[in-house]
């Protein structure tokens, strides 16, 4: 089977390292429309205090896709504002130096919750 040029611009960015051969498309897919998603935001509506979304939506569209099977990248970006508006803040309170992918693990553990 061919690869479509999405996959290949994905792998060459490594955004695919360690994924199915049979997930690569779907995967792909996903970054491509939620990176248009995010785009059509706009940057200034993506940054929330030390959070970029923006950055952190590669590994956590990728996990919760390989872990949980999710494609509704539009509800993972509402769930996560929703999460970083009303529990993210108080971690970024509390820890000084808290790293952007603190910020994946503790939604990723809320998702996972849900």
């Amino acid at each position: 089977m061919e690869k479509s040029e999405l996959v290949i611009k994905y792998e060459q960015m490594f955004f695919l390292d360690k994924t199915k051969e049979e997930n690569k498309q779907e995967l792909s897919e996903l970054f491509e429309n939620f990176s248009k998603y995010l785009i059509n935001i706009g940057e200034e509506n993506l940054l929330w205090g030390k959070c970029d979304f923006a950055i952190l939506f590669i590994p956590l569209i990728k996990k919760l896709y390989e872990e949980y099977g999710e494609t509704d990248y539009k509800g993972v970006y509402v769930d996560f504002k929703k999460w970083y508006d009303r529990e993210g803040v108080r971690w970024e309170e509390e820890i000084d130096n808290i790293d952007l992918l603190d910020y994946m693990g503790l939604y990723i553990q809320y998702y996972k919750s849900k």
